[in-house]
């Protein structure tokens, strides 16, 4: 059985609980201004985390990459997907992300209205030497191409011209991605073959041509496309659109995905410190202007990158530790993996040059450890969560109620009463012995347990229900109002036969093994 596709009678297992987002793994640029505007909005600090993640990559594009091997390198190119229900603030949250970028879009037109004045005031005075005199006008001005940083069109013909003009990169950002899975679905020309193609070769920066019936340039052909992605989508679309070729595809598995828990919405007197936000919005002026190497022939390259002795050793641990899990694995839960690897590697780079970008510093040195530790600790975070939402793809109506109803729980301290159950959603359940058969039938899953509890000044004791393993990480949130349903759970995803002895891709560093990230969710 394929990790949630599968909803079919078995053993029932919970999908993991919500692990908070390590704000503290980011880079220090920019962890404080996730925290702030997360906390300003009254979000999950994950649902602004990973629009600035794939911001930043963007930014970085094509002028960096990491050297793991020779041939091994991985470029600053995220797709990030923040999944959660309309009206949970996952809109502001991805603005909070991207508006400074499309700021410094609207200062590069600025800049380009500019140039493109002068470039008309040129062209008109070569056009009058040359109708003098042909011999000595010189070479036609050339005229000024407009610098994308953004864009949200995902025609792959339309991407190509931007690329072709822009080599850095560029940052698809989508409020609603159930168009960018649409465009999957058009097929061109009489052979067949779509655009899911294309955008699977942009997530390595891959090149890519494009073959055109129209305009004067038939043909096109990017060295390196890259094309960092950033959007939300509502869970019911993201478990439609995956289902079938975008699975078996492997377009998911590169996705950077979170599935936060709904907070209830209340007013905050929190709010986003400008000198935050400027820092922010300097930060990615600062990235913007990082430039590219440049061969002896002229031609611009990515700096590569390298890890420094540490650093190398932390990564050929967690490189032979997480090969073991990918040996056990199978079918989705085994594809997630292998892109997750490689993204270890990109916020380990993330990660590193903002750090020294921030600090005013030149990038162009190795990775240090604390970088590579950061890039791990976040892919484990993202290991955990692809996990969770793998799980939901397959979850029956059940095993969703079951889902919220947990995380609820755990939005509150991980305790409740069956009154409190009651009065936070009265219309799923309109008695508290509704909302005491629901908790009952966590308990009898094994995912809390009753217990008494006597208040401090005596009085009447009263049922409790403990969460097992639950945190607070939420402001408490009303239950969704949907059809009561005695909850039940969902599947767990199988795990294939132990990695043989001693199977490794690099030598095994044994000084490394106290590092606590290397520590797996998923074993």
């Amino acid at each position: 059985m394929t990790c949630g596709r599968n909803s079919e009678a078995g053993p029932a297992a919970p999908i993991p609980s919500y692990e908070p987002f390590p704000v503290d793994a980011l880079p220090r640029p920019l962890a404080g201004y996730v925290s702030e505007g997360a906390a300003a909005l009254g979000c999950d600090p994950a649902m602004v985390a990973l629009p600035v993640i794939a911001v930043c990559g963007s930014l970085i594009g094509n002028t960096r990459t990491v050297r793991l091997k020779n041939k091994w390198r991985e470029p600053a190119v995220f797709w990030t997907c923040v999944i959660a229900d309309s009206g949970t603030l996952k809109s502001p949250a991805l603005d909070l992300a991207i508006d400074p970028l499309h700021r410094l879009q609207q200062r590069l037109r600025t800049e380009h209205a500019g140039q493109l004045t002068k470039y008309l005031a040129g062209l008109e005075q070569w056009k009058a030497r040359k109708g003098k005199d042909g011999s000595t006008a010189g070479p036609e001005p050339e005229k000024p191409i407009l610098p994308r940083v953004v864009c949200n069109d995902t025609t792959i013909e339309r991407l190509a011209e931007l690329l072709d003009e822009n080599p850095r990169g560029l940052l698809l950002a989508r409020d609603e991605l159930a168009g960018w899975f649409g465009s999957f679905a058009r097929y061109k020309g009489k052979g067949g073959g779509s655009d899911l193609t294309d955008w699977l070769s942009m997530h390595r920066a891959n090149p890519v041509t494009i073959d055109r019936k129209t305009t004067e340039r038939k043909s096109m052909f990017i060295p390196r496309a890259a094309v960092s992605v950033a959007g939300t989508i509502q869970p019911a679309i993201l478990a439609k659109a995956v289902r079938g070729d975008f699975l078996d595809s492997g377009l998911v598995a590169r996705l950077l995905l979170c599935l936060p828990p709904k907070v209830r919405k209340r007013w905050r007197d929190d709010d986003l410190d400008e000198t935050t936000a400027d820092a922010y919005e300097r930060l990615l002026g600062s990235l913007y202007r990082l430039e590219f190497a440049t061969t002896g022939k002229g031609e611009r390259v990515p700096v590569a990158l390298c890890l420094d002795a540490e650093a190398r050793r932390k990564w050929i641990h967690f490189y032979n530790v997480f090969g073991g899990e990918q040996h056990e694995a199978e079918g989705d839960r085994a594809a997630a993996l292998a892109k997750l690897e490689g993204y270890a590697a990109r916020l380990a780079l993330l990660h590193h040059v903002i750090e020294c970008v921030g600090a005013g510093q030149d990038d162009r040195v190795p990775i240090r450890s604390e970088s590579i530790e950061a890039g791990i600790r976040l892919a484990r975070w993202f290991v955990r969560e692809a996990e969770r939402v793998y799980q939901t793809f397959g979850e029956s109506g059940e095993q969703r109620e079951t889902r919220r109803l947990t995380e609820f729980i755990q939005a509150r301290g991980g305790t409740v009463t069956a009154r409190e159950l009651q009065r936070a959603n009265a219309r799923k359940y309109p008695t508290a012995g509704a909302a005491d058969l629901a908790l009952d039938a966590l308990a009898g899953a094994g995912l809390g347990e009753w217990s008494t509890s006597t208040p401090d000044r005596g009085g009447r004791p009263s049922r409790v229900f403990q969460l097992a393993g639950a945190t607070a990480t939420v402001d408490p949130a009303p239950m969704p109002s949907t059809t009561p349903a005695v909850p039940s759970i969902a599947l767990p995803c199988p795990v294939a036969d132990p990695l043989p002895s001693g199977q490794a891709a690099f030598p095994t560093v044994d000084e490394c093994g106290e590092f606590d990230p290397l520590a797996s969710p998923w074993r």
